[in-house]
Formats: structure tokens, C-alpha cells, sequence
């Protein structure tokens, strides 16, 4: 089998994968972002141009913090002052499928519906601009502490923001 075939199998292995994976997810996803509503399915051929951009972007010029469950807040003043760049049409992928899928829509419903879409995969969600120049990843991970020998769990969000552009907008607020 040449490097050619080797390619080809390997896109046609993620294609089935997709298929299978995502019913699950694009049902969520819809229910938040609307059935009436349009979005672009990427084709996986150019999801596969996707990910080389965005390695090459090297998260300089990042901001990243971190908050408990309890203090969404933040994360939602955040996505508001971003909603220059979220409204408008962006990639958006949810973690659990951005090997396979991204979808090409106007990004405004992730402002009011980050916990909704969060709990998709439990994971976390990442929008980029179409130049792949400015992007924001947004996951939940749990964290623990100790408080008299006793291990106490938690959740948080983090979210990480990367591109001059968008960053910006949190600066010059």
C-alpha cells in the first residue's frame, strides 16, 4: 500500500467515524443553535487543511484563565466583550468531534448558550475566525484540593483566547 492509499484509508476511517459519532452531538447542537437555523458542514477534506493552520498559530499573543462552575459570570462577560468577533461567521467545533467537524456559522449563540454547550460532550468548544488568526477555546475541567485530609472535587471553566484581534477587545474595554 503506497503513502496515497495509506492517506485515502486513513480519510475514509474518520469519515466513518464521523458518521457514527456525530448524530449524537449534531441533534444537541441544533437544539441549542435552532433547527430553523443555518450552518455549513466543513468537509472533512478541508477540516484535514484546518488543523495544520491552526498548529501554525502557536497560541502567541493568549490569555487564558481559569474560574469555578459557580463563577460563570466571568466567562460570560468575557464572551460578551468577544461579541464583535462572535457575531459573525466563524469555524465552531466541539471538542469531542474537531478531529472530523467543524461547522461554519454565525458564532453569536455561544454567548447565552456556553453551558448548554458544554454539556454536549462535557467537555469543551473552540471558535475561530475564518483566517484562523484569532481563536478561543472554553473547556471544563475538574480540579481538587484538600481540606482536612480529605480530597474535594470540583468543576471550572477555562478558557483560552488567542489572536491580537480578539484580544483586544478585552484590553481596550
Amino acid at each position: 500500500m503506497n503513502l496515497d492509499e495509506k492517506k485515502r484509508l486513513a480519510l475514509l476511517k474518520r469519515k466513518n467515524q464521523f458518521r457514527l459519532e456525530a448524530p449524537k452531538y449534531l441533534k444537541k447542537l441544533e437544539s441549542i443553535y435552532g433547527a430553523n437555523s443555518k450552518f455549513e458542514i466543513v468537509q472533512l477534506e478541508d477540516v484535514e487543511e484546518i488543523h495544520p493552520r491552526l498548529r501554525a498559530l502557536g497560541y502567541v499573543q493568549k490569555f487564558s484563565a481559569r474560574y469555578y462552575v459557580d463563577d460563570w459570570t466571568h466567562i460570560k462577560s468575557i464572551l460578551h466583550d468577544l461579541s464583535p468577533k462572535l457575531n459573525s461567521t466563524n469555524y465552531f467545533t466541539i471538542q469531542s468531534l474537531s478531529k472530523y467537524w467543524f461547522i461554519k456559522a454565525d458564532t453569536a449563540f455561544v454567548i447565552e448558550n456556553f453551558k448548554s454547550i458544554l454539556e454536549i460532550d462535557g467537555d469543551g468548544f473552540e471558535v475561530y475566525d475564518l483566517g484562523i488568526r484569532n481563536g478561543l477555546r472554553l473547556e471544563l475541567y475538574e480540579h481538587y484540593y484538600m481540606f482536612e485530609n480529605e480530597k474535594i472535587y470540583g468543576f471550572g471553566y477555562e478558557i483560552d483566547l488567542w489572536g491580537e484581534d480578539w484580544i483586544s477587545l478585552l484590553i481596550d474595554k
